[in-house]
């Protein structure tokens, strides 16, 4: 015969609270922290002990749960730990990830009634492109374009933090993520995540090979962004509030080439070593990337062997003064 649910146990308060229990799991484990634990009714319990207080301080950790991922920050939060500046710090990280994913679903939304019209009509996929046929509905609200592949990473997104508010994350998990995330364009907080996933499996391929992607792409824009308002400079008027501003936003751009290839230099050594290679591991995966990242590489060696030299392909002449190995 099952056991009869207590009433103020996990289940029983979730199904009060809310109709369901869906984060009974979730739940379990909140109540062994420090914030909960004064609502037990005793050491290692999950019966609480029932008040309004008790309540409210329930549904608050489970609903930011919802929006910070974050057992951790939660109970941190509940227990007055936390500093403004930190929470500034994650809400804006937990503002990018939620509009990303409000953006994925909305796509679809905007054009679902499209949608019906397309494939009532169709008469094979292999004719067209879905997305060249969709149209936006009259009372579409999407705040742009976004991409019909974008719900894919949503959905993965959500898998992997649905797993990860039950348990910590394990590496392949945190480069899931990381993964996700990046495909939605919250580029730092998942280098972030690759940066975790590494720490735990140092030779992790997949998480050093997002790291020496984002390196790539940062020096790349920085590089661009040299060029433009050096060319912007010399567009001005001398000295001119237009030359001026050009000097500025150029340094910054120096900075941040600068910042990119300590970063670049950090990761594209691992990146390479730990280089995923096919099931049978006798093929280099994403080959394109790996013939630059291995040019990256041979480039940083030669600025180390010969740090005046003015032929690299890589490494701007003007670093080369600069970088110390």
């Amino acid at each position: 015969m099952a056991r009869k649910a207590q009433p103020d146990g996990v289940i029983g308060t979730l199904q009060r609270l809310f109709g369901h229990d869906d984060d009974r799991s979730l739940l379990a484990k909140l109540a062994g922290t420090s914030p909960l634990k004064r609502y037990v009714l005793e050491s290692g319990s999950n019966v609480f002990k029932r008040s309004i207080q008790c309540d409210n301080l329930i549904k608050n950790m489970l609903a930011l749960d919802t929006v910070f991922n974050s057992k951790e920050f939660v109970c941190k939060l509940a227990n007055g730990e936390v500093k403004p500046a930190e929470i500034s710090e994650k809400i804006q990280a937990a503002k990018a990830r939620l509009e990303k994913k409000m953006q994925a679903y909305a796509y679809w939304v905007d054009r679902i009634d499209s949608l019906e019209k397309v494939l009532t009509n169709a008469t094979g996929f292999e004719e067209f492109a879905l997305e060249d046929r969709l149209s936006i509905d009259v009372q579409g609200r999407s705040l742009d374009t976004g991409s019909p592949y974008a719900l894919r990473a949503v959905r993965l997104l959500e898998q992997v933090e649905e797993r990860g508010r039950n348990s910590l994350l394990n590496a392949d998990q945190l480069n899931e993520k990381a993964w996700a995330l990046y495909r939605l364009g919250v580029h730092e907080q998942a280098v972030g995540l690759a940066q975790q996933a590494v720490e735990i499996e140092p030779t992790h391929a997949e998480a050093w090979l997002l790291q020496a992607l984002h390196s790539l792409t940062q020096k790349r824009s920085a590089q661009g962004d040299m060029a433009l308002y050096e060319f912007e400079k010399e567009q001005a008027e001398p000295l001119s509030g237009h030359e001026y501003w050009a000097d500025e936003m150029r340094d910054a751009a120096e900075d941040r080439m600068a910042a990119a290839l300590e970063r670049h230099r950090h990761v594209v050594f691992q990146a390479l070593k730990n280089w995923p290679v096919t099931q049978d591991g006798g093929t280099k995966r994403y080959r394109d990337q790996y013939e630059e990242v291995r040019a990256s590489c041979i480039d940083w060696l030669f600025a180390l062997t010969a740090p005046n030299t003015r032929c690299l392909s890589t490494v701007p002449d003007w670093m080369c003064g600069r970088l110390r190995f």
